[in-house]
């Protein structure tokens, strides 16, 4: 809570420093919407492979709106979303789901800006919460990142940053274990031409697990990453480090390798991107051990029309936490989806979801789960002050 209000707090702070110099009027503006969907999925209570799993058809009123005011120096952007599911037969597991974001940035001269957000997820749903591609038990979980940053550009080629970022995960369910996440990192980074950037990274991060005995590990990250733009329609981005962890089972250390490798190709109506990347995380609730978190992705985004566009995106994770690998989980998921833009002020979609996951271990739990769903979305007139 602390961490909003001083995120709201600045973000005044920018403006009231910003508008006295703003010859911009009516820069301030605001966004309603409101999407209906109907879904059908055929385990809504996660059950596992196991076991007899429920499906139901789920209803969902999702109001949302945006906020935005720009300056000639400065940013901002606010966002809020409800989602109301009411279930068809398991009334049981009606629910409200919550997000919210904020986001400022603001140039404190030509050669140096600073930005801050917030992203806040009230949800019932692991996958919408994390990105590990671990799915646990239905529970009420609550995601929130606070992150501030500041890059300086020395020269013409030259450039450094620092980020640093706060990451709280928190479970209802007794026996998943809340995590706590802070990181700061120091960037710099060399333009070797007009359109490849090669940059070094030194990362520290803190995981603080709230199990018994308040368990903490330490990490120490450097990272080498070349991104590259090869030619209008092909981009490239790199990337290779090494952590040294501390504080692990048994008073361990240990040195883990991590990579990035993304390509994304623009055809004359489509895009394709594909990504692998390694990193250490935390385990989704599972334990009090950092996990290494592999996965491949896969997007293809097409436009039929000026209206109508298509997507088709693909993953596969391997989770694995160290040193004792007491969570040993693989998962895949698949997804298939248009959106029809049939007016300005309204947006139909369909699709199809497709998420397996498998344990090697007996933390996890291995489920298949299908989710059909439409939906319809109505954007109303955007009000500038």
């Amino acid at each position: 809570m602390y961490h909003r209000r001083g995120l709201i707090a600045l973000c005044a702070l920018f403006i009231a420093l910003s508008s006295a110099n703003d010859a911009r009027s009516q820069n301030f503006s605001i966004i309603p919407s409101l999407s209906l969907e109907e879904r059908y999925d055929s385990n809504v209570r996660f059950r596992s492979d196991s076991e007899d799993s429920d499906s139901d058809f789920i209803s969902t009123v999702s109001p949302a709106v945006r906020a935005s005011k720009e300056g000639i120096r400065y940013d901002i952007d606010a966002y809020y979303r409800l989602d109301a599911d009411y279930h068809s037969q398991d009334t049981d597991l009606d629910s409200v789901s919550h997000k919210a974001t904020l986001g400022a940035r603001y140039e404190l001269s030509n050669k140096t800006r600073i930005g801050l957000g917030d992203t806040y997820y009230f949800t019932k749903d692991s996958l919408r919460a994390t990105e590990t591609g671990i799915l646990v038990v239905r529970t009420d979980i609550s995601a929130n990142t606070v992150f501030f940053n500041i890059g300086h550009q020395l020269g013409p080629k030259i450039d450094i940053g620092l980020t640093l970022r706060d990451t709280n995960l928190d479970f209802e369910e007794q026996s998943l274990v809340d995590t706590r996440t802070d990181s700061a990192s120091l960037t710099g980074g060399y333009k070797y031409n007009p359109a490849g950037r090669a940059s070094v990274t030194y990362k520290f991060t803190n995981f603080s697990f709230d199990s018994n005995g308040n368990k903490d590990i330490e990490s120490h990250a450097l990272f080498f990453s070349i991104a590259e733009t090869v030619d209008p329609t092909l981009k490239v981005d790199l990337s290779a480090g090494v952590v040294y962890a501390s504080g692990l089972d048994g008073g361990q250390d240990d040195y883990f390798l991590t990579a990035t490798a993304g390509l994304e190709k623009t055809l004359r109506d489509s895009t394709i991107a594909i990504l692998y990347s390694r990193a250490v995380t935390n385990p989704t609730g599972l334990t009090d051990e950092i996990n290494i978190n592999d996965r491949l992705s896969f997007t293809l985004s097409h436009t039929l029309s000026r209206d109508i566009s298509l997507s088709v995106t693909g993953g596969l994770a391997k989770s694995r936490t160290e040193p004792s690998g007491r969570v040993d989980m693989n998962s895949y998921d698949t997804s298939a989806q248009a959106t029809w833009q049939a007016k300005r002020w309204m947006k139909f979609g369909a699709g199809v979801q497709h998420f397996q996951q498998w344990p090697k271990d007996n933390f996890g739990t291995g489920l298949t789960r299908n989710q059909v769903f439409v939906n319809v979305t109505f954007t109303g007139p955007e009000w500038r002050f």
